[in-house]
């Protein structure tokens, strides 16, 4: 905790937005337009066969992108978020994700109205488009691009109208995720509540935490981010950060706080931010 913290403090009104506090950098221009100004393309690294660099994935890897066919940009944190933790679990685990997410989207598919074309085109074309990925991603062959395709198509699965990912989807991602996902739904409040989180982590690192947060003044828990052990207690955050995008609590405390802190107001004081833990994963 900061110096001057005020422990269960509640909501205070800001003088500086979540947004500044978080140094966040997209690009305002939402659905399919936006972009990540930092955001990497081409051949994912590999590191051997089967094998890749998962920290640097997610180092670059936002849910904000300039592809024109992953529409969701604006929505599909919490799809982001889980597929972070089917990055870390290697190749093989996203080819599997793959297949699934493409069965899943045949389903929604089916039950969709053809009175809606231009939703059954979307999920038709993001079909195709992690379809033809297959192969590259079972081949070290891989790509930023595929990536974002699959965390569209997740999206598209839960949230067909683009109007953001209800809690009650959470099981569906986890099973396309590969994952044994439980429903936790628990209430939080600033920098203590956060510590005993991260000692939950240190002692069952297989285990990843799906948080809900805010991401603009006042209380509201608008966006996902992930948190768990990958050597270190790291937060992964999906939405366009200025740097890396995903944090370890040895080296970047301060950045870390940030997610559980109001900024510093007039008496000095970091004033605890709510949030909550949604959902688990292993």
């Amino acid at each position: 905790m900061r110096k001057g913290a005020a422990g269960s403090a509640g909501v205070v009104q800001l003088e500086t937005s979540r947004q500044d506090q978080l140094d966040y950098n997209d690009e305002e221009n939402w659905f399919g337009q936006a972009r990540d100004p930092e955001q990497v393309t081409g051949t994912l690294p590999y590191t051997g066969k089967g094998t890749w660099n998962a920290r640097k994935i997610l180092t670059t890897l936002s849910q904000v992108d300039d592809q024109p066919l992953t529409t969701s940009d604006n929505n599909r944190c919490y799809s982001a978020a889980v597929l972070a933790t089917v990055i870390q679990d290697g190749p093989a685990a996203i080819l599997a994700t793959a297949k699934r997410v493409m069965v899943q989207l045949g389903a929604r598919i089916a039950l969709t109205s053809k009175a809606k074309p231009m939703l059954l085109a979307d999920m038709a074309l993001v079909t195709g488009m992690i379809g033809s990925a297959l192969g590259r991603l079972g081949n070290n062959g891989g790509t930023y691009e595929d990536l974002r395709y699959i965390a569209h198509g997740m999206q598209r699965v839960v949230d067909p109208n683009n109007t953001g990912t209800q809690d009650d989807q959470a099981p569906k991602l986890a099973r396309m995720a590969g994952k044994k996902g439980h429903m936790v739904d628990a209430d939080q409040m600033g920098w203590d509540d956060a510590e005993i989180l991260f000692e939950k982590v240190k002692s069952d690192p297989k285990t990843k935490y799906v948080l809900g947060v805010g991401t603009k003044d006042g209380p509201e828990l608008t966006h996902a981010i992930t948190l768990g052990w990958d050597g270190d207690v790291y937060l992964y955050d999906p939405f366009p950060r200025k740097g890396t995008q995903i944090l370890h609590l040895s080296k970047q405390k301060t950045l870390f706080e940030d997610y559980f802190e109001f900024p510093e107001n007039a008496e000095g004081e970091w004033p605890s931010r709510p949030w909550k833990i949604i959902q688990t994963l292993s």
